[in-house]
């Protein structure tokens, strides 16, 4: 049964299968032929059922020899006509998910040794993708940028032509974002780097992202400004542009320090933000990548949601659209990083905590960890960044508990953010001034991200209960 199903592609079925114990290193030969039509009629078993076709034309292993006799109409063989296991015959179809699941579950076993003839010794059995599945992606891959150019509303589609790019702000392994202008607006030009159709996943990251920025609006979630799909090597994503950049770059590159009423509103409007996403939007989305590199900060203070490249509309079905590990570990919630089953928007609540947390402490989570390290902490053991045991100006009583609720272990007990936000506006500064807002710290490069902690904290601890300050001492 597991043959027939890595072969006909039944990612569910196989799935069922291994969870059932099924023995990955069998092997059998793979025949196709019709059923005769004393069989189909005699109600041994559906015709319609190519599971059950395919499970009558498998050999047992022990009478593989007797398979290609005369009766048999067509045979299909796989590598020379040996015996082969699931895994391979998954891999010449093409079904490279049914492979990736094949491995996961041989990973499991460390005495595995599946499909040895397509293993380097270490952890992969297969090259993937497989020739099938590449030309699968291809047409697939296809098919989203039509379906895209045709969906798209004509005020999104943009000509790259009339773009004028500037300098560079920043980069990922989708390609590097620029600062531009466009009719006379400034912007932020997403580049896709160019990529041939199925070489890798940029293509359906990059339709995946404009068919959800199309459909936001939003003060806390960025601006779509359109998009350019005339070719692949011209993909790009024009959205506002953010003149304080990330949450990131500001706390641990800039090393700025926030005022308390700054950190406070950062907090309220990426609340906003994600219950306009989880729950107000026309077609209600799930991040999926929440953290402080997707969190930007206008002049005014305004924090806006960002990059949409791993979101997901909720309404979406997909096997795999709930399971796989998506965004920066360092950030990523239990139930995400363990890949235990399908998870839901209150993933997005985990990060928040952590983004919260990552404000008021002005460090990185498990900052003394690489992000797989600091990932499994938080799954395995269940540990947490640190929090004082009182509430202190660092860390405000609503905001301690704030964090503790959100970062649950159990995703049913995490709030909602419609739940977190009537807890947190009422401590919102209506009138932020930027310029008193955003400190700077000294720039000194033997100042490390623990010291501009710790002077932070000792600086607060002598100002006002509420920690609103103007300057910073001087470091001799």
């Amino acid at each position: 049964a597991l043959h027939s199903a890595c072969y006909h592609g039944h990612l569910r079925f196989v799935q069922f299968l291994l969870d059932s114990g099924a023995d990955q290193s069998l092997t059998a030969r793979a025949v196709d032929y019709p059923l005769s039509p004393t069989a189909a009629t005699s109600g041994a078993f559906p015709v319609t059922s190519t599971i059950a076709h395919t499970m009558f034309a498998l050999p047992r292993p022990e009478s593989a020899g007797s398979v290609g006799d005369s009766s048999i109409s067509s045979t299909l063989s796989l590598c020379d006509d040996q015996q082969q296991t699931p895994v391979i015959w998954a891999y010449e179809k093409g079904h490279d998910q049914i492979v990736a699941l094949l491995k996961h579950y041989a990973n499991k076993r460390p005495d595995s040794d599946v499909c040895s003839e397509y293993s380097s010794g270490d952890s992969s059995y297969t090259p993937l993708p497989s020739p099938l599945g590449r030309l699968r992606s291809m047409t697939k891959e296809k098919a989203e940028i039509l379906q895209l150019r045709a969906s798209l509303a004509n005020s999104f589609h943009l000509s790259l032509s009339d773009v004028d790019f500037q300098e560079a702000v920043g980069s990922g392994s989708f390609g590097k974002v620029y600062k531009g202008t466009y009719r006379g607006k400034t912007v932020a030009i997403k580049r896709y780097r160019a990529v041939a159709y199925g070489a890798k996943s940029e293509v359906d990251m990059f339709c995946r992202e404009v068919s959800i920025l199309c459909k936001l609006q939003h003060p806390n979630v960025i601006s779509l400004v359109g998009a350019c799909l005339d070719d692949p090597s011209q993909f790009a994503i024009i959205t506002e542009f953010v003149s304080n950049g990330s949450l990131f770059s500001l706390l641990h590159e800039q090393k700025r320090v926030l005022e308390m009423a700054l950190r406070l509103n950062i907090g309220i409007d990426v609340a906003r933000g994600m219950r306009y996403l989880h729950e107000l939007a026309e077609r209600p989305v799930i991040h999926r990548d929440l953290n402080s590199h997707n969190i930007l900060l206008h002049e005014n203070g305004r924090a806006i949601v960002a990059d949409f490249g791993e979101s997901r509309f909720m309404a979406q079905r997909d096997s795999d659209n709930m399971t796989k590990q998506p965004g920066n570990l360092r950030w990523m919630a239990p139930e995400v990083f363990t890949q235990c089953g399908r998870y839901d928007r209150k993933a997005d609540v985990f990060s928040y905590a952590l983004c919260v947390w990552e404000i008021h402490a002005a460090e990185l989570p498990f900052a003394h960890l690489k992000p797989a390290a600091a990932a499994a902490e938080m799954a395995y053991k269940r540990a947490r960044p640190p929090l004082p045991p009182h509430p202190t100006v660092q860390f405000p009583a609503h905001v301690i508990n704030t964090i503790t609720s959100a970062w649950q272990h159990d995703p049913d007990s995490r709030p909602d953010f419609a739940d977190i936000l009537p807890n947190i506006e009422k401590f919102a500064s209506p009138n932020n001034d930027p310029e008193s807002l955003l400190m700077d710290i000294n720039r000194d490069s033997t100042t490390s991200p623990s010291s501009v902690s710790a002077l932070k904290n000792h600086w607060e601890s002598k100002n006002s209960p509420n920690g609103i300050f103007k300057s910073l001492p001087v470091i001799e």
